[in-house]
């Protein structure tokens, strides 16, 4: 059964079974519906009765509600004690390079469990989105938008799709665009001239290249895109943020101009290819335990890289 779901199943129940929760998810309303679609044929259960105005739980759905909670409890145990078996007795330092967003999001969320696991396991983390030659050859592990090295192996990556966004008190107050040319008229928040390492379309939305986008001045450039996010949830004006970023940064944003997708990034799992034995069986622990609550507390899906697959030697990037 899909963890996934059955966190929809009870994210919905707590907000009365309003379909607008999506957004608060970070998915669109067609992937919470495919969410109750299969519990509701694994199960062979109704759980909602579709009405136009305003859909409803079943009984059924409000007697299945608390098996649903303890199944997901269940879920996550089990994963913390399989984690926990064996490994009190691991020690070291793992370096970990990635971006600020996910650093802050993602994996500083994830190393306080990990870390409850194992005590004797020192992590430092190494969070900008620019990243230093030196960094790329010294880090463990990197956690971040990466072209093919020699040196790394590129193990996994997820990906995130960027559009546009805005907070429900900066959309009332200034209206919705229903056009790209509409976005003249509002407030524009930028990343700025700052690189951001291997992601060549992070202010994509300015350029005036993008289909559907007229040429745009911002009004506003923080280079951080977690800053960016942070900045639209205070109404500073329209950012650019990928499609998850309500449900990893906890956030309530709401995307505006939804025929308009912007760029599709990479985010890879790599790892120094030369390491030490006891090194390699940390960032083997670290990478399960994250591979974990990736699938199982976010939902994220994790794809391995080609070249790995076909068992390529990646190039130097250029």
């Amino acid at each position: 059964m899909n963890i996934s779901a059955l966190k929809a199943f009870v994210k919905l129940a707590e907000n009365n079974c309003d379909f607008g929760i999506h957004k608060e998810l970070g998915i669109p309303r067609s992937s919470l519906w495919t969410f109750i679609d299969d519990l509701e044929k694994q199960t062979g259960l109704k759980f909602v009765i579709r009405r136009k105005r305003h859909n409803m739980f079943t009984e059924e759905a409000d007697r299945f509600l608390p098996f649903a909670e303890q199944i997901i409890g269940l879920f996550e145990q089990g994963i913390e004690e399989s984690l926990n078996a064996g490994s009190k007795e691991l020690s070291g330092e793992i370096l970990i390079s990635t971006t600020c967003a996910v650093a802050s999001t993602i994996l500083m969320p994830c190393i306080r469990i990990f870390r409850q696991t194992h005590r004797c396991v020192n992590v430092k983390v190494i969070a900008s989105d620019y990243v230093m030659s030196s960094t790329e050859w010294m880090a463990d592990i990197l956690l971040r938008p990466m072209e093919p090295k020699d040196y790394l192996e590129r193990r996994w990556h997820f990906t995130y799709d960027f559009a546009l966004f805005a907070s429900a008190e900066y959309l009332e107050k200034f209206g919705i665009p229903e056009t790209g040319k509409d976005l003249l008229n509002h407030s524009i928040i930028g990343y700025g001239e700052h690189p951001f390492s291997y992601v060549s379309d992070i202010d994509w939305h300015l350029k005036g290249r993008w289909a559907g986008l007229p040429k745009l001045t911002p009004s506003v450039t923080i280079n951080s895109t977690h800053s960016t996010y942070l900045a639209a949830a205070e109404g500073v004006g329209i950012c650019s943020a990928t499609t998850n970023a309500n449900l990893f940064y906890k956030g309530k944003l709401i995307r505006i101009l939804p025929h308009i997708d912007g760029p599709s990034v990479k985010s890879h799992f790599c790892i120094r290819r030369k390491m030490g034995a006891k090194v390699r069986k940390l960032v083997d622990v670290f990478q399960e335990f994250f591979e974990n609550y990736l699938i199982g507390e976010l939902g994220v899906s994790l794809d391995r890289d080609d070249m790995d697959k076909a068992g390529e030697e990646p190039k130097n990037a250029a």
